[in-house]
């Protein structure tokens, strides 16, 4: 209920605001693209942006939880997890900040990509497009800028499968490393096996 209330507001500013404007910012190539993005993002980034920063809380307590116990058995376990989320922290900012400014270079072919389905879909355009046989000509420009646009994206989202993979990878070694670091004081005596279990 929440995120359909925010959505409805800012739904309901970038309305105010496309009333009000100068004429002039209409004819703005930049002022397109700011506002395609504004409408078309409006009704999902809020409601993702709020969920990862909760998913951001709930990481940064786990850590800290698992940090905290982990330190009172063991400071080198305990920090070897620490340092261990610190890449994957820095990939998720990298990664969102790469797929911002793919966002930001494909806004006018995602424009030119709508516009082309709107012509060739909408009941206002059918005459023209069947008197002059203009159906192929926009069917294939739709066609070239809509697979380059979803390889752009494909190629950033392998990229990222990568390097998230390997975070995970570093992190899971990190873990299993502490484990053996907290076995290894139990078989040494330096804590007690029901310590270890906790």
């Amino acid at each position: 209920v929440q995120s359909s209330l925010l959505t409805d507001k800012v739904t309901d500013l970038i309305q105010k605001k496309s009333v009000t404007m100068d004429l002039a910012y209409y004819e703005k190539k930049e002022f397109q693209d700011t506002l395609h993005l504004a409408q078309y993002e409006s009704h999902y980034r809020l409601n993702r942006v709020l969920m990862s920063i909760i998913q951001i809380g709930q990481g940064v307590i786990s850590i800290g939880s698992v940090t905290f116990i982990l330190v009172s058995f063991s400071p080198v376990a305990g920090i070897i997890i620490f340092f261990s989320a610190i890449p994957s922290f820095f990939f998720r900012i990298f990664a969102s900040m790469k797929l911002y400014f793919l966002r930001l270079e494909q806004t006018e072919n995602e424009r030119k990509v709508n516009y082309f389905h709107y012509i060739l879909t909408d009941v206002n355009f059918v005459k023209e497009i069947r008197i002059f046989n203009l159906g192929p000509f926009f069917i294939n420009k739709y066609k070239i800028i809509q697979n380059k646009l979803r390889n752009d994206r494909l190629a950033l989202f392998r990229t990222q499968i990568i390097w998230d993979s390997l975070s995970q990878i570093f992190m899971i070694i990190a873990t299993f490393g502490s484990f053996v670091v907290i076995v290894l004081m139990t078989v040494q005596g330096e804590i007690t096996s029901g310590d270890m279990v906790m």
